[in-house]
């Protein structure tokens, strides 16, 4: 039987068999299709759709859908609750760290070439596998459940050439944790992930002398360079079988809090969650990564510029979280011990502003060291001060080489 319903009483388990709306709309794309988690009807409230027709032969009816929901979250502002201690299986010794590194740098690569060779079929009319996307993403995901630093940390060091590239790879990345954080169920968190993984897609579609442009856009370059997003949402709209979650955060993932975003100038309330966290992530990724034309930030003074973004351009509650997700001291780090000497941090502790840090440098004499690992907890050390690569003669490469060994 079709009945006709107000979206903001559906639930999971209804079948949508029509959409009320104008579909010819450039920002609504909408297939028949069972409705799976309360993401969902939150996109659908966020395009303006007021009414639709429901399916009972198909699906559930309302009543049954609300006695039967087994959603795991209702809403996208105060339903999740961040994970306060690491799991258990997340890597917090510099040992189990550095095996994990390994397994990481292998599905960097993958990804990489998986994306490489994404944009080259999409400039010929055609669209990866979907089986292959699933894997490629859980591949991610599991190994964000086993250490939140290794993947991130791969994603952030990268050649300026491999920008494009290696940030959709690095948001997908920071999607994963910040899901992980915010306890959000790793089967609903799989859509986010790949959403941020092609929020980027049409760029294929831009000009290289744009994108790889080593000065400040024209008005007229920029104007092209935004259009990037409804790009990626029209490839997108021709793919059967893809979460509305990927759709809907190619197309709005550049809208911001106070309406000053593009390309539909849409309000907080108005956005999705899965648009609002790839914001997040792809702000910090863009400002901590070098550009053709600038050198990209520290971890801490990306976290900064984030933090300083909250309530007018980004969400303050999801922001915050992101802060918090990625610690005090992120992996990758490189800090100043209070005995004047100076390493990269590689691990946590269980003292949050005490991690595991690898000593490469004497500041007081101003010379290289034979690295070592330091439990800070350990022996009672403090941080008291970030530092720059550079001022320990380190480049992105040896910075990583440092990293990814436990001698």
């Amino acid at each position: 039987m079709i009945r006709k319903v107000k979206t903001s009483a559906l639930k999971p388990g209804v079948f949508i068999h029509d959409y009320l709306c104008d579909k010819s709309k450039e920002n609504i794309h909408l297939e028949q299709s069972l409705l799976k988690n309360m993401q969902t009807i939150n996109i659908l409230l966020s395009w303006g759709i007021k009414e639709v027709l429901i399916d009972t032969e198909r699906g559930l009816d309302i009543q049954q859908a609300k006695q039967q929901n087994r959603s795991l979250y209702h809403s996208k502002e105060s339903t999740y609750s961040p994970i306060i201690s690491p799991p258990k299986n997340i890597a917090s010794t510099p040992e189990t760290f550095t095996e994990e590194l390994k397994e990481a740098k292998v599905i960097r690569d993958d990804a990489v070439r998986f994306i490489n060779n994404s944009m080259d079929q999409i400039l010929v009319g055609r669209f990866p596998d979907l089986t292959e996307i699933y894997n490629l993403v859980r591949r991610m995901q599991y190994s964000i459940e086993r250490s939140s630093d290794a993947l991130s940390l791969l994603t952030r060091i990268r050649k300026k050439d491999e920008y494009t590239l290696v940030h959709s790879i690095s948001v997908s990345t920071l999607m994963l944790r910040m899901c992980r954080y915010l306890n959000i169920p790793s089967d609903q968190a799989l859509p986010l992930a790949i959403g941020a993984l092609f929020h980027d897609i049409g760029k294929a579609e831009i000009e290289t002398r744009i994108l790889n442009k080593p000065g400040i856009l024209t008005n007229q370059e920029f104007g092209e360079m935004k259009k990037h997003a409804q790009k990626s949402a029209k490839v997108l709209k021709d793919v059967s079988e893809l979460p509305p979650e990927v759709y809907d955060i190619a197309l709005h993932h550049h809208e911001r809090c106070d309406g000053s975003g593009y390309p539909a100038g849409l309000m907080e309330n108005q956005i999705s969650l899965g648009a609002l966290l790839t914001a997040v992530c792809d702000v910090f990724d863009a400002v901590t990564s070098d550009r053709c034309y600038r050198p990209g930030l520290s971890s801490v003074e990306g976290l900064k510029i984030i933090y300083d973004l909250r309530e007018k351009h980004l969400p303050e509650k999801l922001t915050l979280d992101f802060v918090r997700s990625m610690g005090v001291y992120p992996v990758g780090s490189c800090v100043r011990i209070e005995n004047e000497l100076a390493g990269i941090v590689i691990a946590p502790t269980g003292n949050m502003i005490q991690p595991f840090v690898k000593i490469v440098y004497d500041l007081e004499k101003k010379k290289r060291l034979n690295s070592y690992i330091l439990n800070l907890a350990e022996e009672d050390l403090s941080i008291v001060s970030y530092l720059s690569p550079s001022s320990l003669e380190l480049s992105s490469e040896a910075l990583l080489d440092e990293v990814s060994s436990n001698k």
